[in-house]
């Protein structure tokens, strides 16, 4: 699936790549990024991918700017290799938006939601800029100090599943349709705010901007 699509549907068993081909990816990463694994362990970040390449290139695109790459890279080495692969790749999701919070303010981590709620739901219509997410976020008052520029540096924390699509006046948009459907789910169970509060968030925002 092209990045950039509007379309919420994506099919994960369309994308499975060989163990070989992931192998060679993973190697040449390790390579670009100066990164030591004994082989075992480069075994294991193949399994962990289990024939989807987006896992690995989501992983290496989070590793990428990471402050200690070696670190990182053995925390994603961690937990069960016996998850489906979906649960895998939802794993790594999970891990990506927990490491850009800052766990000293709880804010953060509702505020991180609302904006990953409102990408999800403006995805299939019009994708928004991170001016514009803040303008409906603003407009409630818990986050009345979320200018655009701290919104930014929010989507910024998450570039391995996120990207600013400077074709359309910096839209957020997803890497990968995998991440709305993530979304999706952490908005029915997981995450603290709901669709429907989404939506009468935009909708009263809309009345609130004009």
């Amino acid at each position: 699936t092209e990045p950039g699509s509007d379309c919420v549907v994506s099919d994960i068993n369309e994308e499975v790549s060989t163990n070989a081909d992931i192998r060679i990816f993973v190697e040449n990463r390790l390579k670009r990024f100066s990164l030591p694994l004994l082989p075992d362990q480069v075994d294991d970040l193949v399994q962990r991918a289990a024939g989807l390449f987006i896992w690995s290139s989501t992983l290496f695109k989070y590793i990428e700017r990471s402050m200690n790459k070696t670190r990182d890279l053995r925390l994603f080495l961690s937990g069960s290799k016996k998850d489906e692969p979906l649960a895998q790749l939802y794993r790594l999701y999970d891990l990506i938006v927990d490491s850009a919070v800052d766990i000293g303010h709880q804010q953060d981590v509702e505020v991180l939601q609302v904006i990953l709620g409102i990408i999800y739901v403006s995805a299939g219509n019009r994708p928004l800029s991170a001016a514009a997410i803040s303008a409906f976020l603003r407009t409630d008052e818990r986050f009345e100090d979320w200018d655009g520029a701290s919104v930014q540096n929010m989507t910024r924390a998450l570039h391995a599943v996120l990207y600013e699509d400077n074709s359309m006046r910096g839209v957020v948009r997803v890497s990968h349709l995998s991440f709305l459907e993530f979304i999706e789910k952490k908005l029915q169970h997981g995450f603290r705010i709901e669709i429907q509060t989404l939506h009468q968030l935009l909708s009263s925002g809309c009345f609130t901007i004009m």
